[in-house]
């Protein structure tokens, strides 16, 4: 009888100590370095980071150059628009932007999943954006093999047309998408609209408008056939502000007057 309770005891500590060591490997996994996400999370941040790429200098360089903006003869920055003198590692508008389209792919790749079926929408019209703005100031881009990870290492550079107009194709089916899928009352992770269908539709309308006066003056371009995709939502008429703001510390001030009013 002493002898079986004894392997029973020992049978329990064996036990035990497999579940301790089980346990004690999981704790020890590094929080810091988390694999995945939720997309809820991933959205709301990809969307202050278009406003922050935006009010970057992107905007600058382009309006230097094509004369919208002119630089003060008591501003000390600004040398290489200024005097055209400058190296491959001047006027980066390539990474930041290609970052931010693949944060707005990961939400369209998991958000169903996930139980956010409503922003896969919201990211493709961001999508459309941010490439817009790409082929606006580069041409020739990184498109159709862009956003898939390690598949395409050195992805082909499509044609500046051909992009337009299948971004004109990308607003039409993420405005499709938007009117079959159900939005929640409010989401505090839509930092620009709050979750509100409308002001989605009205922005796909404005970049798509956008991309049409864009081709406009190209010979041969059919601007009515595409113009007649617009949805009957109307068009953004008041600035797109990203939620809560900003505010006057440290850290937190709006980009744009944090690089050229503040400094």
């Amino acid at each position: 009888m002493k002898k079986m309770k004894k392997i029973l005891l020992f049978g329990l500590l064996g036990s035990m100590a497999l579940t301790s060591c089980q346990k004690f490997i999981d704790i020890n996994e590094n929080p810091n370095n988390a694999t995945t996400t939720h997309t809820n999370f991933v959205f709301s941040n990809a969307l202050n980071s278009t406003c922050r790429t935006i009010a970057g200098g992107m905007h600058i360089t382009g309006g230097t150059w094509s004369g919208y903006y002119a630089h003060s003869t008591s501003f000390t920055g600004g040398g290489q628009e200024k005097t055209y003198i400058f190296t491959n590692n001047d006027f980066n508008y390539f990474d930041g932007p290609y970052d931010n389209l693949t944060d707005y792919q990961y939400v369209i790749d998991h958000a169903v999943a996930d139980g956010f079926p409503h922003l896969v929408g919201p990211s493709m019209i961001m999508q459309a954006y941010m490439f817009q703005k790409l082929v606006d100031m580069y041409g020739d881009v990184p498109y159709s093999q862009a956003l898939q990870g390690t598949k395409f290492v050195t992805p082909v550079y499509d044609n500046a047309a051909t992009i337009y107009q299948s971004l004109v194709t990308k607003l039409t089916a993420a405005v499709t998408l938007i009117n079959a899928t159900t939005f929640p009352a409010n989401d505090p992770a839509d930092i620009f609209f709050n979750a509100d269908k409308t002001k989605w539709k009205q922005l796909a309308n404005t970049i798509k408008l956008r991309l049409i006066v864009r081709r406009s003056g190209v010979a041969g371009y059919n601007a009515a056939a595409d113009i007649a995709t617009l949805s009957g939502d109307g068009f953004i008429t008041a600035p797109v502000l990203s939620n809560p703001g900003y505010s006057k510390s440290a850290g937190k001030l709006n980009q744009y007057y944090a690089n050229y009013g503040f400094n």
